[in-house]
């Protein structure tokens, strides 16, 4: 799977569940749920799940609050979380942090950070420097089985080849592979406004 590097400028052309209209959105919740055979697989190699707060976790349910996020007129965006889910076994972890979800016209991804590079460059027309990121995304599932239903949109879950080799690698055993059900994902967005201008970047 290769890396998703995501120009985070270009992030409003993307899509994701919200209202019929442009907007932006301000906050609300995802909800990742695990399916029991993924349950059963991670048990039985002996991985532990827990979030990394804000996100917090109940009956093999994890809730990400939603960091920001924006659509456009033709359903595509992008959600990014606070938090995120840690996986250990052990004493070795593996964290997924600031899960981005991105939809586009060729489908979803649930995407994490796994890396940020900034440096002082030249602001193009305005003759100062400034601080640059550059943020990396890998994604660890894809989504399917879209559905929306006004400010609330659920989707299946399956691994990517990145997440099956993580997991496979934390675990010391090839039990997992792309494709493998996860779960199931739901967005419920509690806060919207239509946008006078693009979304902001994602950074911080």
């Amino acid at each position: 799977m290769r890396k998703l590097l995501i120009v985070l400028a270009a992030l409003t052309t993307l899509v994701v569940a919200g209202p019929a209209l442009a907007a932006k959105i301000k906050s609300g919740t995802s909800t990742v749920t695990l399916s029991e055979g993924a349950s059963t697989a991670l048990t039985a190699n002996g991985i532990v799940v827990t979030p990394i707060a804000p996100a917090t976790a109940g009956d093999g349910t994890f809730t990400l609050p939603i960091a920001r996020g924006h659509i456009n007129k033709k359903n595509r965006g992008y959600l990014l979380h606070k938090g995120g889910l840690k996986l250990t076994k052990g004493e070795k972890s593996i964290s997924f942090r600031r899960p981005l979800v991105v939809v586009g016209k060729k489908g979803g991804v649930l995407a994490v950070q796994t890396g940020r590079k900034c440096h002082r460059g030249q602001v193009r027309g305005h003759g100062h420097r400034a601080v640059v990121c550059r943020v990396t995304f890998r994604a660890v599932a894809r989504l399917s089985d879209l559905s929306r239903d006004g400010t609330t949109a659920t989707a299946t879950l399956k691994l990517t080849k990145y997440a099956a080799r993580q997991l496979n690698k934390l675990a010391g055993t090839d039990f997992a592979k792309a494709g493998d059900l996860l779960g199931t994902g739901k967005v419920v967005v509690s806060d919207s406004a239509t946008p006078t201008a693009p979304a902001p970047p994602v950074a911080g």
